[in-house]
């Protein structure tokens, strides 16, 4: 059975610094290979058919490759979907949620009888600079993991910060 994981990335900062640490743990033989596309790549209207990934692999990153021509060459049974949301500016989330799922439901038309696709969605927030908004967490996705830097609010009504 071959798995393959392709993480949908929003926000320039977000995009950075995962790339970096993933092509770390990569180069040291942690991770198998993985696909990265960038969310601001995809525009309104725009098909599957035209959408491009980079593959890392061995701690290097491919040039641009279209999407389904790369997996059309590389049969996976199983297509982990992960995609990272950040919620810094109002409508930014819910405008990546929106792209992430017109993928995920390409994707599914595009996959055989054989073949699933397991989408799994982060949100990554700063209660301090945006709150997560709870119509982003959509009952398609096999997850909503909200990650936070703060732990739930005390029965005081302060936060505490994770260290």
């Amino acid at each position: 059975m071959r798995r393959h994981s392709l993480f949908l990335l929003q926000g320039r900062d977000v995009q950075i610094h995962t790339l970096e640490t993933m092509q770390s743990w990569s180069a040291a033989g942690l991770l198998h290979p993985v696909s990265f596309l960038d969310l601001d790549d995809v525009r309104e209207g725009a098909l599957i058919q035209d959408l491009t990934h980079r593959v890392l692999t061995g701690g290097s990153l491919s040039d641009p490759v279209p999407l389904l021509d790369w997996l059309a060459g590389n049969y996976c049974d199983v297509l982990r979907l992960v995609t990272l949301h950040t919620a810094t500016q109002q409508d930014e989330e819910t405008d990546g949620v929106r792209k992430a799922e017109h993928l995920r439901s390409d994707l599914e038309q595009w996959t055989g009888p054989q073949q699933r696709v397991v989408a799994l969605a982060c949100f990554l927030v700063d209660p301090e600079q945006a709150q997560f908004r709870l119509r982003s967490a959509l009952p398609t996705w096999s997850a909503n993991l909200v990650i936070s830097p703060t732990d739930q609010a005390l029965p005081s009504g302060a936060a505490a910060p994770v260290r």
